[in-house]
């Protein structure tokens, strides 16, 4: 397909985030994106990013497939979407309003991290009883 490069993933824990070079989401890109979504469920991905370029447009058939993707991970808000441009984004605003895909700025925005970052100190002992 002319339009549809997938660039590079990266994995952050549970999260696959994967760079796309997609010119236009229509009915031929969107099923393309399912798969991506449904492959990246089977590697144990949680929440997927689709990072796309700014220039990405988005039509109402390719909008209904990231709302497939979305399900496909239980939705909640388990499918980002960053670097769209305005349109793009308006158009996934009013056509998946419920499907729980976010929308953010940067690919960074869309993994989520612990709330607190594992200690390596080592928990107390509790006292010995003292020898008679």
């Amino acid at each position: 397909m002319r339009n549809f490069i997938r660039l590079s993933s990266l994995r952050i824990q549970d999260c696959i985030v994967v760079a796309l070079r997609c010119s236009h989401v229509d009915f031929l890109s969107g099923p393309l994106l399912v798969e991506i979504v449904d492959e990246c469920r089977r590697e144990g991905a949680t929440s997927v990013v689709f990072d796309f370029p700014p220039d990405a447009t988005i039509d109402q058939p390719g909008a209904l497939a990231l709302a497939r993707a979305s399900a496909l991970l239980g939705g909640r808000g388990a499918l980002r979407l960053s670097g769209l441009g305005t349109r793009a984004r308006a158009l996934i605003r009013s056509v998946c309003r419920s499907d729980g895909i976010f929308l953010v700025e940067w690919w960074g925005d869309g993994v989520e991290l612990p709330a607190k970052a594992p200690s390596n100190e080592v928990p107390p002992q509790e006292a010995l009883p003292k020898a008679a």
